[in-house]
């Protein structure tokens, strides 16, 4: 079975949920992304539950986690209401 980390990002910071550990977590979204990676995730799932009126810093976010990364970074289906993928390139 493979497993994808999620990230959630609002205001281009990571959002935990209530009651989350923060001892090994970053607000940094690109190093999230990137200490999962060197915990062997293959892919990182990326939750933005604002994209429709997302500020820069979120879109900044997107694609710095893009090229922090050498793993494929999946969006969550819901984040496509305001555009596709292509344009967070």
């Amino acid at each position: 079975m493979l497993i994808f980390p999620k990230l959630i990002i609002r205001d281009g910071n990571c959002a935990f949920p209530t009651g989350a550990s923060r001892a090994l977590l970053f607000d940094s979204p690109v190093e999230m992304a990137r200490m999962l990676r060197v915990m062997n995730a293959k892919s990182i799932l990326v939750v933005c539950p604002d994209f429709a009126t997302s500020s820069d810093a979120t879109m900044r976010s997107l694609r710095a986690i893009c090229d922090a990364v050498d793993i494929p970074v999946q969006f969550d289906p819901s984040t496509h209401a305001a555009g596709s993928p292509e344009s967070i390139r």
